[in-house]
């Protein structure tokens, strides 16, 4: 004969996907695979809840059983390492992290300070990635990441262990120079980007940078040790305690 058979989830389950099917041939055992969704109210352990066997056989007879069911539920396993570019890049920080079993998602989180609980989501990014691009990170700051996966159930695992990272700054877009008739050459340009908290000057007749001629938390250096009437060129570099930009403009 034919076993139609439907599984329904009893109330105590937070959420219940049903499984109906079909079994056919002798003894009629069918293989039912139940799948429960987990929600906010579905910590991690063991969990004991029924499940509702509705059969009916091809001559209308109806049996109904409640089956006990154990259902364990995991959290994802944590990162075992993160990693964040130092000064790598100017437009970025480059964040990474291993692939964890089960993971659907992975929520990285932020801050200025190495502290977990002031930190903030950054961004929740889709698995089968495991990297993130951090544009926004101001450049010549810096910055802590921490990550953890989730996995289809809605669960979170526990944070990885922290690493820093910061965005390495950019010259000044602009620079002029002026005089060198009176004794000194006048360096003037626009504040860089981000974090500087100070500037080197630069200075050759031709070609790169040259020689360093001084350091400044200005927006402007007066080069008293140009000699009159040579022509100079200048270049800049932004500082901070992180390091240093390339030399421009």
């Amino acid at each position: 004969g034919v076993l139609d058979f439907n599984v329904t989830a009893a109330p105590d389950w937070v959420s219940f996907a049903p499984v109906t099917g079909t079994s056919s041939g002798p003894g009629m055992r069918p293989e039912v695979t139940v799948g429960i969704a987990g929600s906010a109210g579905f910590a991690a352990g063991t969990h004991k809840g029924s499940l509702r066997v509705t059969a009916q056989d091809e001559q209308g007879y109806v049996a109904t059983q409640t089956v006990a069911v154990l259902v364990n539920v995991t959290e994802p396993s944590a990162p075992f390492w993160l990693r964040a570019t130092d000064g790598l890049y100017t437009n970025m920080v480059w964040v990474e992290w291993p692939a964890m079993d089960g993971a659907v998602s992975y929520e990285l989180r932020r801050g200025v300070l190495p502290d977990l609980g002031s930190a903030a989501p950054l961004v929740t990014v889709p698995a089968p990635a495991t990297a993130y691009e951090d544009l926004s990170a101001a450049a010549g700051r810096q910055y802590y990441y921490w990550v953890r996966a989730l996995n289809a159930y809605g669960y979170a695992g526990s944070y990885s262990l922290m690493e820093g990272g910061w965005r390495r700054l950019s010259p000044p877009l602009s620079i002029t120079a002026t005089g060198n008739d009176a004794g000194k050459v006048r360096v003037e340009w626009s504040a860089a980007a981000g974090w500087p908290t100070g500037y080197e000057v630069w200075r050759n007749e031709s070609g790169g940078p040259g020689l360093r001629v001084g350091t400044t938390t200005g927006l402007q250096y007066d080069d008293v040790e140009a000699t009159p009437g040579v022509r100079y060129y200048y270049w800049l570099r932004a500082t901070n305690d992180l390091g240093r930009s390339a030399s421009g403009p």
